[in-house]
């Protein structure tokens, strides 16, 4: 059972993304501390985030993932995560050849 149902962001035109969309948890007690956004292109996004300090998780085949556990993360941490993935959306970061291959573990 998947606990989460994807939705379409109402204004699609920012990122050049189609697929990209927002998760709405269809029950809260199942979410635990993780955070998680469907991307079509999640895997990249993932890589290039992680260049910049964030590290999250993908699991095919969309979805990101991120852990907020308040035993070692801030809201400052949150925000500072949120502005990142803003500016590998933004300046198109993703989109590198290098995230492209496939790693092992991410």
């Amino acid at each position: 059972m998947r606990p989460v149902k994807q939705h379409q962001n109402e204004d699609q035109s920012d990122h050049d993304d189609p697929d990209s969309g927002d998760l709405v948890l269809q029950d809260r007690r199942q979410c635990g501390s993780h955070v998680s956004i469907a991307c079509a292109n999640g895997y990249r996004v993932i890589r290039a985030m992680a260049d910049r300090g964030v590290l999250g998780d993908f699991r095919a085949p969309d979805l990101m993932r991120f852990g907020f556990t308040p035993l070692y993360c801030s809201y400052v941490d949150v925000v500072n995560a949120v502005r990142i993935l803003k500016q590998v959306l933004d300046d198109a970061s993703w989109r590198e050849e290098k995230y492209a291959a496939v790693l092992e573990v991410t």
